[in-house]
């Protein structure tokens, strides 16, 4: 599970840091920066925001500037009707911020439906991008457990107030159609329910972003990353929770050899599931130290 200290302490990390922001012609991006060192950009996946990552600052803080960004539709950014939420429109704006940062190169890590936005980054600004982390992530032409079910729905009447009305029940979140197939349901409640899920179940403009962000996810684009895996230039790390449901790690080792020229590599750690930097957030970042600082 953790060491309990180090996780109070990257909570306090995390809520203590300035919400700083960053401009965009239809959206108001904001961020947190936390750290010393070279600049590691972090992209949360769906339905989360930054604070996922608040478990890894302890381990981190140390040896990178952290920057922790919450994508459109996630956390305290404004979004807008005329909002880009694809995943090129989304990793459209985060270049805009890291541009206005200046930051001459950076490493990146995107998580979940943060890594496929992290991938069109890697071809919007990969000359920038030193290394590139991604943990349990859409793979080519596989279509998750009730993903595409549920992005049908975020289009009916009333979908914010059903969603809503779900995440609030205990026993939808411990279910696989919940939460129970990406983390472990001990974690389920306590920070991860008080900061992901309640600002979800009270305000219905956050509900709202998370419908859109889904919507943006396109299938066809995903299965065109077959090909697209080749065009990113920089080192590729793939952390992977071994007993994830949601996206096997067969289909992670399978994805690994569409990075060429060089293969990229897997780490798998057994027990975690999809949010596996949740889980085993120690393992995590001492992974992603290795990697980047090899």
């Amino acid at each position: 599970m953790g060491d309990t200290r180090a996780t109070e302490n990257g909570t306090g990390l995390f809520l203590s840091a300035e919400v700083l922001w960053h401009e965009t012609p239809t959206a108001r991006i904001a961020y947190r920066r936390i750290g010393r060192g070279p600049a590691l950009v972090f992209l949360h996946g769906w339905p989360l925001w930054s604070f996922t990552f608040r478990k890894l600052l302890p381990h981190l803080v140390d040896h990178y500037t952290c920057y922790l960004i919450d994508l459109p539709g996630g956390g305290d950014t404004v979004w807008t009707r005329d909002t880009d939420f694809t995943w090129p429109g989304q990793a459209a704006s985060v270049k805009s911020l890291l541009e206005e940062l200046a930051l001459g190169e950076y490493f990146l890590f995107g998580q979940d439906s943060g890594a496929m936005i992290a991938r069109h980054l890697c071809l919007l600004d990969g000359q920038r991008i030193r290394k590139f982390v991604m943990t349990n992530t859409e793979v080519p032409g596989h279509r998750p457990p009730y993903l595409p079910a549920y992005r049908v729905l975020t289009y009916l009447p009333g979908a914010s107030l059903s969603t809503r009305i779900s995440l609030a029940m205990g026993w939808f979140l411990r279910s696989d159609l919940g939460f129970g197939a990406s983390l472990d349901p001990e974690l389920i409640d306590g920070e991860f329910r008080d900061h992901i899920i309640r600002p979800l179940v009270r305000s219905r403009y956050r509900a709202r972003g998370h419908l859109r962000f889904l919507r943006g996810w396109s299938w066809r684009v995903l299965d065109h990353w077959r090909e697209f895996h080749a065009r990113i230039s920089a080192p590729v790390l793939l952390i992977w929770g071994a007993a994830d449901r949601t996206f096997p790690l067969a289909l992670a080792n399978t994805m690994a050899e569409q990075f060429r020229p060089s293969r990229a590599e897997v780490c798998a750690i057994e027990g975690a599931h999809l949010f596996v930097h949740e889980e085993q957030p120690e393992r995590v970042a001492a992974e992603v130290r290795r990697f980047l600082s090899a």
